[in-house]
């Protein structure tokens, strides 16, 4: 009985050992998430000026991926997005009422898919993404490469900011709007 006790107690810490991957962490210096708009004035583009990630996953034997992708969490303030001009800056952090939702949050829930194309690898990723306090799930079409210890995805995702509860902003008494579809961009880092 203690033999048949041990062995279960050891091919559990066996199982739980290969099924958990490596931690990564976020290369905040080289990773960059960049939102882009239109409005009637002109284009604008907000740059992320701060964000937290985790990642879990392992380097891959398959041919179809370098990386097994298991666990992924995304999180940034809103109010380090910020574009060239402070005054605009406010009227999306108001339109986004950042005193009651303050955070962007992605959480992965699985990579559906993984191919090569055109001497590149990619994978379609499913994921919750939460802005506004407001979650929706999204797919998303991801690059990935292998730099030596570290991991780059590139990506881009659209959407317009009325999915998730916001009205795009308008400044000068609504002479100047926002367009309501904005893309987000994305060139992240993660080394072991």
């Amino acid at each position: 009985m203690k033999f048949k006790s041990m062995t279960i107690l050891l091919l559990f810490i066996t199982a739980s050992l290969i099924s958990s991957g490596d931690e990564y962490k976020l290369d905040t210096i080289i990773s960059k998430l960049e939102v882009d708009g239109t409005s009637t004035l002109h284009d604008w583009t907000l740059n992320l000026k701060k964000m937290t990630a985790k990642m879990t996953g392992r380097v891959s034997e398959s041919e179809n991926s370098p990386f097994n992708l298991e666990k992924l969490e995304f999180k940034c303030k809103v109010e380090d997005l910020k574009s060239s001009l402070e005054s605009m800056d406010d009227v999306m952090y108001e339109a986004m009422n950042t005193e009651k939702h303050k955070y962007i949050i992605y959480k992965l829930k699985k990579v559906d898919s993984t191919w090569e194309q055109d001497g590149k690898t990619w994978m379609q990723t499913i994921g919750d993404l939460t802005i506004h306090g407001v979650t929706k799930e999204v797919l998303m079409k991801v690059e990935i490469a292998e730099q030596s210890d570290a991991f780059q995805f590139l990506g881009s995702e659209s959407f317009n900011m009325s999915e998730f509860g916001i009205e795009p902003p308008s400044a000068m008494f609504g002479t100047i709007n926002s367009g309501d579809k904005i893309t987000i961009r994305f060139d992240v880092t993660f080394i072991q």
